[in-house]
């Protein structure tokens, strides 16, 4: 191991450990508040969103209002002791979060797995690092404690308002950054299929792309793009647990499992989805990124890890909540 790589082990390793604890701490700070709260806990918890998402100063009269509502709650050294635990969180999942990309980025995101395995709920973090690479090798993929988003994305995602809201995950093309919320609110393996699949679309042919809007057309409920995402997920994770098969006879039943997975007037559809599935859509989008930026080229390439079950049995693309199950689902977009 290089001695760069062992810096940026050890830097990722620490602020793994770090994030983990600030996030313990706020969610007793929010647990205490919510418990002395004279209001239901979804409002005491919605207004402690709207502090904590920092989009205006707690000096601000909405904020100031809302600090004086808990503060008689819970007393002001417990209020204190929350907005401590929120600001020292968010400093510490911002430092993670670029120390995972720059260890990744140096010696590949098989490396980072193998370190995220050593953290809170690390088998589903490895498997959703092997979803996002299976599909995308060329993408980052950030993996917060929780998301929250707002705006008139969350429309184009299925939800009926913009509010401030927890989400599932997104997608952000400027960044070329997919985000899973490991939340247990949410069905982390679908968002990761979800969110993986809008990282690929830019390398859809004209084609591809006229073949998946007369599948999945645009509805008032959610765009074409977005119905698309949402089948493949579905589709991937029926397809990701079909057993291979070690004989003829098992493999040809294997076959016709997956062709089941759709209907017959769905076999483009299909076809489409197999190559997201087996990396084709990927390696496009490899060939793409390397005529366009040179520089990603010294990008380290080793080998993406394979998407297999995970052991624990347990603003572009937002995916967002409809209705609880459904993502909150902007959960993935």
């Amino acid at each position: 191991m290089s001695p760069v790589t062992s810096i940026l082990e050890n830097s990722f390793a620490d602020a793994g450990r770090q994030e983990d604890a600030c996030w313990e701490n706020l969610t007793r700070a929010r647990a205490f508040i919510v418990q002395r709260a004279s209001v239901p806990e979804v409002t005491a918890r919605k207004w402690m969103s709207i502090i904590e998402s920092g989009n205006k100063p707690l000096s601000d009269p909405e904020n100031a209002s809302i600090l004086e509502k808990i503060g008689r709650w819970a007393g002001p050294d417990a209020t204190a002791n929350w907005v401590n635990a929120y600001r020292s969180f968010g400093e510490a999942a911002g430092r993670v979060h670029r120390a995972g990309i720059e260890l990744a980025d140096h010696a590949g995101i098989d490396v980072r797995g193998r370190l995220e395995a050593l953290r809170d709920q690390g088998s589903l973090r490895q498997r959703l690092i092997a979803i996002a690479a299976r599909v995308n090798p060329t993408v980052d993929i950030h993996l917060p404690k929780e998301l929250f988003a707002e705006g008139p994305g969350l429309i184009a995602s299925g939800l009926k308002s913009s509010d401030r809201t927890e989400v599932a995950g997104m997608y952000e093309p400027m960044k070329h950054l997919v985000t899973v919320s490991i939340s247990p609110r949410f069905d982390r393996e679908d968002t990761a299929w979800h969110e993986s699949w809008h990282s690929i679309e830019p390398v859809l042919s004209e084609k591809e792309k006229a073949t998946l809007q007369r599948a999945f057309p645009t509805n008032s409920h959610m765009t074409s793009t977005e119905r698309v995402a949402v089948a493949f997920a579905r589709w991937a994770k029926l397809r990701d647990r079909l057993p291979q098969g070690e004989n003829r006879k098992e493999r040809a039943a294997y076959v016709k499992l997956r062709e089941a997975l759709l209907t017959a007037e769905q076999k483009p559809v299909g076809e489409i989805f197999e190559k997201a599935y087996d990396g084709s859509l990927g390696r496009r989008m490899s060939v793409m990124m390397a005529n366009a930026n040179p520089a990603f080229l010294a990008k380290s390439q080793s080998q993406r890890p394979s998407a297999t079950k995970s052991l624990d049995t347990n603003s572009e693309a937002i995916r967002a909540p409809v209705k609880s199950a459904r993502r909150t689902r902007r959960n993935r977009r």
